[in-house]
Parts: C-alpha cells; structure tokens; sequence
C-alpha cells in the first residue's frame, strides 16, 4: 500500500508538470504572437522554434516558416538560418537552392558562423 500511494503521488505530480509546462507555453505562444505583431523580430523566431518543433502549439511548418522570415527581415542571424535550412531540406517548404543561399548568406551578414559555413558549402555546391 505504502508504495502504490508513492507510486500515486509520482503519476499525479508527473502529470501536474506536464500540464503546467504545457499551459506555459501556450502562454508563452500567445505572447509571442502579439509581439511578433507589434515587429518584435526575437519573438517571431521564438514563435517559428515553437511551431517548427511542436511546443506548445501543434506542428505548423507553414507558420514556422513564415515566422523565421520575419525573424529574418527583422534582423535576426538565426531566424535567417532556420528558414534557410528547411529550403534545403524541402520537406517543410518547398526546396529552393537559390532562397537557402539567400538565407544564409542574410545569416552570415548579420554575424552568424553557421550562416557563413552553410552559405559557403551551398555556394561552392551550386557552381
């Protein structure tokens, strides 16, 4: 009995955090969206890591995608790399070599190693 109880008082914690890590981030995409709109650059690719990866929202790559371009255009080196890579990939967005180099060559001007090594690498690749 002593260590269904233990076990008991396990599950329901577990679940309490989960639940509150849930409500967490959905309150964290909810003020990311309202930033975002009022051209927080940081916010929208905090969005676009939430939407890409599921937390707190459901998997959207369309909305990740849209909201690392905005990162992008707003200044941010990572938002730019993001977008980049799934162009790459094309198995988020539709693959488009030309966009990609855009991308990280937008990354690697705004300070981003990766952005200059991934710019480099798809450079001399598409020659």
């Amino acid at each position: 009995m002593k260590y269904s109880t233990i076990a008991f008082v396990v599950m329901v914690f577990g679940l309490i955090n989960i639940s509150v890590s849930y409500a967490d981030d959905t309150e964290l995409v909810a003020k990311y969206h309202k930033e975002c709109d009022g051209g927080k650059a940081d916010s929208c690719y905090d969005l676009g890591v939430m939407y890409d990866s599921g937390k707190g929202v459901a998997v959207d790559y369309k909305i990740a995608s849209d909201q690392y371009r905005k990162a992008c255009d707003g200044g941010i080196a990572d938002g730019c790399l993001n977008i980049g890579t799934m162009y790459i990939k094309g198995d988020r967005v539709p693959a488009d070599y030309k966009k990609a180099l855009s991308s990280f060559k937008k990354a690697c001007e705004k300070g981003s190693p990766n952005g200059c090594k991934s710019y480099k690498l798809l450079y001399d690749e598409m020659k």
